[in-house]
């Protein structure tokens, strides 16, 4: 893309004209920072475009990052003590087989989501049975709490600082 500056290229005295010309300069357009890319990347993912780029495939692509990054900081092979497996720490022995493939792993925790959105009515109480089962406990609500702060920083809801 080309900006075009106006500068004085020359004064003439004893009543000449002023001559004024345009210069153009090529200005490179800057790249659009990737806020999913960027927040999975400061979570500490060790693949934050291939975490970007999973969650972008989804419905709600700033609740699914906020999930992956509670759960495992959006490290697609992660293993927790209960058996849960994968960015969004699923356990298969509920909801089937985590693929290895962060993009099945987002459409997979997406469709627990849906599920879970669904029997419940809300997304505080959908994200407390995700954390906790089908009668969460206390701590399920803080779970849904932090997740849904990280959700409404991801939207730009909420500043970053201070929070």
């Amino acid at each position: 893309m080309k900006y075009f500056y106006g500068g004085v290229i020359g004064l003439a005295f004893m009543g000449m004209s002023i001559a004024f010309v345009a210069e153009s300069h090529t200005v490179k357009k800057q790249q659009k920072i990737d806020v999913l890319e960027s927040a999975f990347e400061k979570a500490g993912s060790p693949v934050p475009s291939q975490m970007a780029k999973a969650v972008r495939q989804t419905k709600r692509p700033e609740l699914m990052a906020a999930i992956a990054m509670q759960e495992s900081d959006g490290t697609p092979w992660a293993k927790g003590k209960a058996g849960e497996k994968g960015a969004w720490q699923v356990i298969e022995k509920d909801w089937g087989k985590v693929s290895s493939n962060p993009n099945e792993q987002a459409k997979q925790a997406e469709r627990i989501l849906d599920e879970l959105l669904e029997a419940s009515g809300s997304t505080r109480k959908a994200l407390s049975m995700y954390n906790g089962g089908s009668n969460p406990k206390k701590r399920s609500y803080k779970y849904a709490d932090s997740v849904i702060l990280k959700w409404k920083k991801l939207k730009g809801e909420v500043s970053g600082k201070n929070s």
